[in-house]
């Protein structure tokens, strides 16, 4: 789950932050949607090279690695190396992909939250992911020529928001555990010893 996981998952929420306030200073770049596709291409292609190259010059490696592996590697090196050389017929893919992202950020925020416990949880903590569910429907089903403009500073804001929406959800969680702990123990402490 989203908060149960604990530290990992605030990191998590800290890193979709700053890629939305990345997102929001730079907006108005008309190239920033192709860069980003191209370091996903790199993202792709730099571990399948890796693979390959592993499985091409060493043996112990080659011995145990199947061959499944190595397919996947060729295919993730390929795939990156088409990201990397032609960027802007990618784009409208990484949109939807991002705002899929956003929607799927959301309904996982507002699973997770009802998951926990609705009294430990404040309301207002449900607002910033249905927000970002909204946003990422939004997205979704507009034309992406006319969103073309507005999709980096709307998918920054509510990346933004779905990290902070995180951020508090994970403290609010600690913060409600660490109470219940002590009244256990205090509990604990207050009951009459056996003889």
């Amino acid at each position: 789950m989203f908060i149960m996981n604990g530290k990992s998952n605030f990191w998590v929420c800290l890193f979709v932050m700053a890629a939305g306030i990345a997102l929001i200073c730079m907006h108005s770049d008309e190239s920033l949607l192709q860069w980003l596709v191209v370091v996903l291409g790199w993202l792709f292609a730099l571990p399948g090279a890796l693979v390959i190259l592993l499985s091409f010059l060493s043996k112990t490696y080659r011995r145990y690695s199947e061959g499944i592996n190595l397919m996947s590697a060729i295919g993730s090196f390929m795939v990156g190396i088409i990201m990397i050389v032609w960027p802007a017929m990618l784009v409208g893919v990484l949109v939807y992909v991002l705002a899929a992202l956003l929607v799927f950020l959301g309904i996982w925020q507002i699973v997770s939250l009802v998951k926990i416990s609705i009294p430990v949880m404040p309301w207002w903590l449900y607002v910033l992911p249905a927000l970002s569910l909204g946003a990422g429907i939004a997205l979704l089903v507009t034309p992406l020529r006319t969103i073309e403009e507005l999709f980096t500073l709307v998918s920054g804001i509510a990346m933004v928001c779905v990290g902070a929406n995180g951020v508090f959800m994970a403290v609010t969680s600690y913060t409600a555990r660490r109470e219940h702990l002590r009244a256990i123990d205090n509990t604990d402490n207050n009951r009459p010893e056996n003889y």
